[in-house]
């Protein structure tokens, strides 16, 4: 497949592109207002939580700091998983006990 090459007709908006022109000023001391909202932005104290958020959206841009992140996520989510399901078996286990002690005799004091 050969790469296909712009032509003039490809980008019909292109001529009024190039013909567009601001006539509009910009209202008085703007420079000086975006540069003083910089610098309030700069001053004000990083949070911890926003700090590690770009660290981690930093790191995402390499593949094996995903992929690591992605591997300890998934461990994480196993291992509460299981622990969970270890939870519920006990749980389970000794409730159907007590059934079965119920069952088995009914005016037993286990069972209730």
């Amino acid at each position: 497949m050969k790469p296909i090459e712009p032509s003039k007709n490809s980008f019909p908006l292109q001529p009024l592109l190039r013909a567009w022109q601001v006539n509009s000023t910009l209202p008085p001391r703007f420079e000086e207002q975006v540069w003083l909202r910089i610098a309030q932005q700069e001053a004000l104290p990083v949070q911890p939580l926003r700090r590690f958020w770009e660290w981690l959206v930093a790191g995402c841009a390499r593949p094996s700091f995903t992929f690591a992140y992605a591997t300890v996520l998934l461990a994480a989510g196993l291992a509460g998983g299981l622990w969970h399901a270890r939870l519920e078996t006990t749980r389970v286990t000794a409730t159907l006990g007590a059934l079965y002690v119920r069952a088995v005799n009914p005016y037993s004091i286990e069972g209730r």
